[in-house]
């Protein structure tokens, strides 16, 4: 860190070793948060592909009880993502992943490229958002029209996404998915049962899939009843 960023002063910087470096100006502090966030980032990915299949159930079992046991928001966000992350890694063709996605105007926070052989995910996109909402209270509406707007605009390629949010999900949220059933768009809503679910399932990928039939069941079900109410 320094304010005489001069160009031959870089070049040694990064000569000797250095990873990095920040210049002492207005916005040092608002840089310094994004370079510690990438910087984790990157740590936090590399330890996660030294995992071998005992470490990674330790880590995630680990990682679920950190997430119910947190009080510091920030913190419990991270810790979300990251148990995310760790489930959808067991997950056969799931493994391929980026975490914590930004530009100018969104944030993804998962971003899952569907390489799985399963015939029942090949019918879906090649890939999938994930959403996680950390918060204490429930998630409403918006949060779902938020995510719609994220998977759409994306070449036809994101057509289905989890909201994953362990503090519950209201049922304006399930009543506007239903209503909206005909969109080329499905979301998996994943509250805390549903969560921990994963987490202790053995074949999370068919514990994935059975969240994924109950949605796809759900507007089948309010189809079959806005037809027989007209019926009548």
């Amino acid at each position: 860190m320094t304010a005489y960023a001069s160009k031959e002063a870089v070049e040694r910087a990064f000569r000797e070793g250095a990873y990095d470096y920040l210049e002492k100006t207005a916005i040092l502090e608002a840089m310094l948060r994004v370079k510690v966030r990438n910087a984790m980032e990157v740590v936090s990915e590399r330890w996660l592909a030294t995992l071998d299949l005992d470490g990674t159930e330790l880590a995630i079992r680990e990682t679920w009880s950190a997430v119910q046991a947190e009080k510091d928001p920030h913190r419990k966000g991270l810790l979300l993502e990251r148990l995310v992350a760790l489930v959808l890694k067991t997950i056969p063709g799931f493994d391929r992943l980026d975490t914590r996605l930004r530009n100018l105007v969104e944030e993804i926070d998962v971003l899952v490229q569907n390489g799985s052989a399963d015939p029942f995910w090949q019918k879906e996109s090649p890939y999938i958002l994930v959403e996680c909402k950390h918060w204490s209270k429930r998630v409403g509406t918006k949060e779902l029209r938020d995510l719609w707007g994220k998977m759409e605009g994306r070449y036809n390629r994101c057509r289905l996404a989890l909201l994953i949010a362990p503090g519950g999900i209201s049922d304006t949220v399930r009543n506007l998915q239903l209503q909206k059933s005909e969109k080329d768009m499905l979301v998996v809503l994943v509250g805390a049962n549903e969560l921990d679910d994963l987490v202790r399932r053995k074949d999370r990928n068919e514990a994935l899939k059975e969240m994924h039939r109950r949605a796809v069941a759900a507007a089948f079900d309010r189809r079959n009843k806005e037809e027989t109410s007209e019926e009548r």
